[in-house]
């Protein structure tokens, strides 16, 4: 008895054909048998490609013979031999895995023939089968989406402008405010004592305040009826609160004591809110509570702490923050070039992420990491990442690199310890790549000095 062998064979047109051969005594002959499917690749976004794949009845009338025979030799059934079960049988009792075993393998073959094997498709992620219609004896439409990397062309950069803050020289309250911030963590706060005032100097600079903030009618001079009348809090060492916007507020309770009253002619959340006769109100602000953190003596051990044990004495340990700051200041400001230079380079280079995309980045994501370490709150820092290498791999083959300029330099974070200290560093900084940092140095870099409080917002919010 002679064996059917299937073997696939491109065609032009859309077509894919699969020709068939008789095995007799281990001699392969063509016969006349010529299976033809219709074969697309559809282009659905900007990385999306579907592959529809067509066949009718009569194209899968052997796939569907060998699919039976292969069940029927390893069918073991009461009452019939092994490998003798009858095909009406096998047809009745096995049809679904003879229906998905034609699918299967016919899909995957159509796929590695028409996609892997293809030059034009440089692939992302893993294919997904989105559509099957098939049944035995009946006509099979299948749909497989699949992922590639954007056509993108590369854009033109020398005239492109990146602005980045560069800090000042780091000052003597700034050194006091950071020892301060890390000594907070473990000292108790009180009740300002007689003769204290509110937020003088370096003993007043995390003072914490609590006042009733009612709203005036600033004509009649009287409490505004439905206005705002609420007790609040002012975190004079809070990063939020060390912004210019707010300085109004510094300045009214700095000196202050408890039971007083100021005025505040501006409130920074409420500046649009306009009394319904035309009139603007101005804010009184009573002082109900102050209280003062109970700073110790910053001794030997307490450099120890704050320093992270990177000095041993308090005579060494201001040098010491001074020299810590500059270099954060430093890293930041690398850091935030990094992110507009990426920024920049996605609004010359656009291409979108497609829903199904992002799902199953976020579902590997998911597996990676496992539920108890919370993957939602990373999925957004992962999509962005996964579209700068998505970026990178599309551009990367249009930029002519010169031979001269080195390798990959490898990341200070690889080859330092870690440190509670530690400047902040730029996730996947384009510095630590040869082919991101010779696309940054196309750009005109821009420094732009940052105020004394941005600085200090730095220390308060990110040191």
């Amino acid at each position: 008895m002679g064996v059917l062998v299937i073997t696939p064979h491109l065609t032009r047109g859309g077509t894919i054909g699969m020709i068939g051969a008789f095995q007799w005594a281990g001699v392969l002959e063509p016969i006349l048998l010529c299976i033809v499917m219709e074969v697309n690749v559809h282009e659905t976004g900007d990385i999306v490609r579907v592959l529809e794949i067509k066949a009718t009845a009569a194209d899968l009338e052997t796939d569907v013979r060998l699919a039976l025979r292969k069940l029927q030799s390893v069918t073991v059934l009461r009452g019939f031999r092994s490998g003798r079960v009858p095909l009406k049988m096998i047809r009745r009792i096995r049809t679904e895995e003879a229906t998905q075993n034609i699918a299967n393998n016919l899909v995957k073959e159509v796929f590695e023939d028409m996609v892997k094997e293809n030059d034009e498709y440089a692939l992302l992620g893993r294919p997904r089968e989105i559509k099957r219609s098939y049944e035995l004896d009946g006509d099979l439409q299948v749909l497989v989406e699949f992922h590639v990397v954007p056509r993108v062309e590369l854009n033109n950069l020398t005239e492109q402008v990146l602005e980045t803050p560069v800090a000042g020289e780091v000052t003597d309250s700034m050194i006091e405010f950071f020892i301060r911030k890390k000594i907070s963590k473990y000292v108790a706060n009180r009740p300002l004592e007689e003769g204290e005032k509110i937020g003088e100097g370096v003993v007043g600079m995390f003072d914490q305040v609590w006042y009733r903030l009612t709203e005036i009618d600033s004509t009649t001079g009287l409490v505004l009826f439905q206005g705002r009348n609420e007790v609040r809090s002012f975190d004079f060492g809070a990063a939020k609160y060390l912004g210019p916007d707010v300085d109004e507020f510094r300045t009214a309770f700095t000196g202050r004591v408890v039971g007083e009253e100021v005025f505040i002619e501006d409130f920074m959340e409420d500046t649009f809110l306009i009394d319904p006769v035309g009139q603007e109100p101005y804010y009184q602000a009573e002082i109900l509570e102050a209280l003062r953190f109970e700073w110790p003596e910053v001794d030997d051990e307490w450099a120890g702490i704050i320093s992270n044990e990177a000095v041993d004495t308090a005579e060494k340990l201001r040098e010491w923050v001074r020299e810590y700051l500059s270099d954060s200041f430093k890293e930041r400001s690398k850091h935030i070039l990094d992110l507009k230079f990426k920024e920049r380079m996605f609004e010359l280079h656009p291409f979108a992420l497609p829903p199904s995309f992002v799902a199953e980045a976020s579902e590997e994501l998911r597996r990676e990491l496992g539920e108890e370490m919370n993957p939602l709150a990373h999925v957004d820092d992962y999509i962005a990442y996964i579209r700068w290498q998505v970026l990178l791999e599309a551009i990367e083959g249009q930029v002519d690199l010169e031979s001269s300029e080195g390798e990959v330099s490898i990341p200070d974070s690889e080859t330092k310890p870690e440190s509670e200290n530690k400047p902040i560093k730029a996730f996947e900084s384009p510095h630590n790549n040869f082919l991101t940092e010779h696309l940054l140095k196309q750009f005109e870099v821009r420094e732009i000095p940052v105020p004394e409080w941005q600085m200090m917002y730095v220390i308060a919010n990110e040191l």
